[in-house]
């Protein structure tokens, strides 16, 4: 790993958003945003579609958006860029942050960790960002 961008993924899976899911956040936004033509959310579904969101990564847009919208009304961009991700980490770099720990810091550090499958290579997750559903473990060959 090299860039910043592939030392982090997405705690999201790329899905469909379900009917269910658009009626009940576009109401929350329309809710929330009064304002909002009938056309920002018939492009925003689009967008929407388009960008893969899942119902949760929409949701949770959905909710980000109001909580921290400072505008009068919000932009399509700010659901679109809305994303959780998790830091993954190589070992050379657990050991550059533990090389002046003692042995019991050391191990105790090493015990926040993880190892997952990255793209077929082993990196480490600090575990309370583990999720099954978004990483497996490292299984050693």
């Amino acid at each position: 790993m090299s860039s910043d961008s592939e030392k982090e993924v997405s705690v999201f899976k790329d899905g469909n958003v379900s009917a269910e899911t658009w009626a009940e956040g576009s109401k929350m936004l329309s809710q929330a945003f009064p304002r909002l033509p009938i056309e920002w959310f018939k492009i925003l579904r689009e967008f929407v579609k388009g960008e893969n969101f899942s119902d949760e990564k929409f949701m949770y847009a959905v909710r980000n958006l109001i909580k921290t919208c400072i505008y009068p009304e919000p932009t399509i961009a700010s659901i679109l860029n809305f994303d959780v991700r998790v830091r993954i980490y190589e070992w050379n770099e657990i050991i550059e942050a533990t090389k002046s720990y003692s042995a019991e810091q050391r191990g105790n550090y090493f015990n926040q960790f993880v190892a997952v499958n990255n793209a077929g290579r082993v990196g480490y997750v600090l575990r309370i960002n583990f999720n099954e559903q978004i990483f497996t473990k490292w299984e050693k060959k």
